[in-house]
């Protein structure tokens, strides 16, 4: 039997997965309440006074740098401002995260061409007045400042799902509805994306620690994906990156949506099972309800290393894609096919193999599969039997236990 690794590196991106966050958190509506008067200071430094707003609709949007949804969407509220500003309706946008800097959101305007204001609530207490949870989430006031309207701009992403387009524009259905004179037909819709990075206001308290019990669990689950130029759409390598993020990691956790782990759990026990433990998961939310207390410094683990080149040892084969794919910034990526002539005079046995993309920090997933003889095109039901390399958030390269391999048929 003759032993040989495959491997693909890909010249650029393949896939690319937007992340969304969960509904609306169920609480009192809170339309038809009044927000009282605020002041907060842009990006620049600059002053603005909510007393001041004249306008006969505001939209107000909290916003985030990092969260994938708002990133998305900034854009399109600049666009939605162009298309109302001229119809009396006002639009300003507020960062109530902790952790995001004024030159983040800086960049995050510029990026997204937004030039109505952009306010640092840095206290998050301008988002309490609102009740506001997410990024992206709207609001729409009239004159005296009642709130009118609450959600999503549009419903083109929710949890595993991304359209091509939206089906329902609801923050410009409500705008429309209100500057014709009538109540909003739906004044509430769930929105999708992270939750607020909120301040901490209580004191923490309690014997679970970041340095001792929280960091090993994030370093072995995480930071694989949450770090510089990966996948993950914000970093967890710091103790201030896991606070500032601690109410979105506590829901997806709950909701078993991170670590990703799809596989079913009555089937039986795999080896590369990601799923967090119940006793790091429920340290994990205590740590969080206790107010998230740091610790010593002295009890961090090690800074988990990454290896910068192959992770298995050295290929005998190294194949590339012809051609390279652009993702798109949003939409939804069909599956792309990227033949590659490797055909072999006989069988060969993989016992390890590694896809790496050109750009990790927005390719999904990948599957490098081989066409069997007499076949000239894939066969969909026989992709993933038929597979050699995976790639996936977090997924390591691939190796086979002592005496397996993969067989490539001869063709």
């Amino acid at each position: 039997m003759r032993c040989m690794t495959v491997v693909v590196i890909l010249s650029t991106c393949v896939f690319s997965v937007l992340g969304s966050g969960s509904a609306l958190a169920a609480e009192a509506t809170s339309i038809g309440r009044q927000v009282k008067d605020f002041i907060l200071h842009d990006y620049r430094g600059a002053e603005q006074d909510s007393a001041d707003w004249q306008q006969q609709f505001v939209v107000v949007a909290f916003l985030g740098t990092e969260c994938p949804l708002a990133k998305l969407y900034g854009p399109r509220l600049a666009n939605l401002a162009s298309q109302y500003e001229p119809k009396n309706v006002g639009f300003v946008a507020i960062d109530s995260n902790r952790q995001d800097t004024l030159a983040e959101m800086a960049q995050y305007a510029r990026v997204s061409k937004i030039e109505f204001p952009f306010l640092k609530d840095p206290a998050n207490t301008v988002a309490d007045l609102f009740g506001a949870v997410r990024t992206p989430e709207v609001f729409v006031l009239d004159r005296q400042h009642t709130i009118r309207y609450r959600g999503r701009v549009d419903d083109q992403f929710g949890i595993g799902f991304s359209r091509n387009e939206p089906k329902r524009h609801d923050l410009t259905i409500a705008l429309d509805e209100l500057l014709s004179g009538k109540d909003v037909t739906t004044p509430e819709t769930p929105a999708a994306g992270c939750q607020i990075g909120r301040v901490h206001r209580g004191t923490p308290h309690g014997d679970i620690t970041y340095a001792k019990d929280i960091a090993p669990v994030v370093q072995e689950h995480c930071v694989v994906c949450h770090r510089a130029g990966e996948i993950g759409p914000f970093a967890l390598t710091s103790y201030d990156d896991v606070a500032s993020w601690s109410a979105t990691i506590r829901e997806v956790v709950q909701d078993q949506r991170m670590p990703p782990w799809h596989a079913d759990s009555d089937a039986g026990k795999f080896v590369n099972d990601r799923r967090l433990s119940d006793r790091d998961r429920q340290r994990l939310f205590n740590w969080i309800e206790n107010g998230m207390p740091a610790g010593d410094a002295a009890d961090l683990p090690e800074p988990r290393t990454f290896v910068d080149g192959w992770q298995i040892s050295k290929p005998d084969t190294v194949l590339e894609m012809a051609q390279a794919y652009a993702v798109p910034a949003k939409g939804t990526v069909e599956y792309q096919y990227f033949p590659i002539d490797a055909s072999f005079d006989e069988d060969k046995w993989v016992v390890a193999s590694e896809i790496r993309p050109g750009n990790r920090a927005v390719t999904h997933h990948m599957v490098l599969f081989y066409i069997p003889p007499g076949n000239e095109r894939p066969i969909q039901e026989g992709v993933l039997r038929n597979a050699i390399a995976t790639f996936g958030p977090g997924f390591p390269a691939w190796q086979a236990r002592p005496g397996m391999a993969r067989r490539i048929p001869a063709g």
